[in-house]
């Protein structure tokens, strides 16, 4: 009977064992809910452009070259011409009477310019770059250079300068989305020029600014960043600390978009979206921005080409006093932004040196140049540099005079004449014995 309970007992235990195991089993494979459910992020913008500053690879890019209406973007190259065409920011400006007659201020961002105000061209400016204060960038479209057309042809001229090709701007605020039209491969040429100078790249970067009482206003204005990722002010939801800038776009709830540079240690990217949505809630290109920023980090990887100094050919010198083959280095650091699953087999590295190289050569003199690709798409190049110096060598420099005579052309040809000349006469000689003879 014991021995029966015993049994009895050791079955319950290993029911109970397997019952707990299919009712966890159970808990973990259920179906979740709809609000558990993790689907994969897909951008609401058309236009997607995607650039590695540091080597120019383009890590995404989605009908770049398409046209559409650039709305605030203009507003980057009207601080361009600003800045090149007005050396002195704290000259001051005068709103003229009926400048802004007919403007929109439910619809636009501004800061209630008032006719005969006067306020600095840098305020101006910030007030444009920061607040995308769009009477500013009328303001100071008819007041920087003699008429608002020249300034709109100079606002072209750079365009084309940076390489924006297929670009037309037509005013200076980016109210016309009928006649204006770029592309995003082109606002990223802009962009860049843009950012190479200081004072356009301190003010879209910055939170806020203040502009100090003018004739019209006896307090000052406090104005905030409008991009979100910039400053806290109009959302929390997007701020992110390694976006430097640099301009939002909205012309309508379906046509919005956004241009930011991304900047942490290991990465320094501009990333372009246009044709983007929004609702009530939501304005779609900063999430398309932060869906960009997390595809950048999970699916490319910095990978080094080329180190610094890092021997990669040798040439043959001619004129020297010691060796007559000679080290080549690399010049500087060459890195580029790879798929995580990049294939090594398919970097190439083609060296191309200079021809018939002569003492005497410094250390570090150029020789050359090495150009590395992935796959047939070139990542970039670096100079090839002497690692030492190399002195002449008077012997070296008479031999290889020498073989430079006899090689030449034209010592074949005086040659080939003196041989000719000697036939010529040793026929005449001869012919001239034979009739002495006779």
């Amino acid at each position: 009977m014991k021995k029966f309970k015993s049994v009895l007992m050791i079955f319950i235990v290993l029911i109970a064992n397997i019952l707990n195991t299919l009712t966890f089993s159970t808990v973990y494979g259920e179906e979740p809910t709809s609000e558990e459910v993790q689907t994969e992020y897909s951008p609401h913008a058309k236009y997607i452009l995607m650039e590695d500053l540091t080597s120019g690879a383009v890590l995404f890019e989605q009908n770049a070259d398409t046209t559409f209406a650039p709305g605030n973007l203009v507003k980057i190259v009207t601080a361009i011409t600003v800045l090149e065409n007005c050396s002195d920011l704290s000259k001051t400006v005068t709103v003229e009477n009926g400048l802004l007659d007919g403007f929109d201020y439910n619809n636009n961002y501004h800061i209630g310019l008032k006719y005969g105000e006067t306020l600095s061209v840098h305020d101006l400016l910030a007030a444009m770059l920061v607040h995308d204060a769009t009477d500013c960038a009328i303001v100071l479209g008819h007041s920087i250079l003699d008429s608002h057309d020249d300034f709109v042809t100079q606002m072209n001229t750079i365009a084309v300068n940076a390489g924006a090709l297929n670009t037309t701007f037509t005013d200076t605020s980016g109210l016309d989305t009928i006649n204006a039209k770029t592309t995003l491969r082109d606002m990223k040429c802009i962009t860049q020029y843009a950012l190479q100078i200081e004072t356009f790249a301190k003010l879209v970067s910055t939170e806020k600014i203040e502009i100090p009482p003018t004739n019209k206003y006896s307090e000052p204005r406090i104005l905030f960043n409008i991009n979100q990722f910039i400053s806290t002010y109009y959302s929390t939801a997007h701020f992110n600390g390694n976006i430097k800038g640099v301009k939002t776009y909205f012309n309508n709830e379906d046509d919005c978009g956004n241009i930011s540079y991304y900047k942490n240690a290991t990465n320094e990217i501009l990333i372009l979206c246009a044709k983007s949505d929004s609702d009530e809630t939501n304005i779609y290109s900063y999430n398309d921005i932060e869906y960009l920023i997390d595809y950048v980090h999970t699916n490319f990887t910095t990978v080094t080409l080329i180190e610094k100094e890092q021997f990669l050919s040798e040439v043959k010198i001619n004129n020297s006093s010691s060796s007559e083959r000679l080290l080549l280095a690399s010049d500087s650091k060459l890195t580029y932004k790879m798929p995580v699953d990049y294939d090594k087999s398919k970097i190439e590295q083609i060296i191309i040196t200079n021809n018939n190289i002569e003492a005497p050569i410094k250390k570090g003199e150029p020789l050359g140049k090495v150009e590395v690709y992935y796959d047939g798409r070139k990542c970039g190049e670096v100079n090839l540099i002497a690692y030492t110096s190399v002195e002449s060598s008077i012997f070296s420099y008479i031999k290889y005079i020498f073989f430079v005579i006899v090689d030449s052309i034209y010592f074949k040809i005086i040659i080939l004449i003196f041989i000719a000349i000697f036939i010529i006469r040793t026929i005449n000689i001869n012919r001239h014995k034979r009739k002495r003879n006779k």
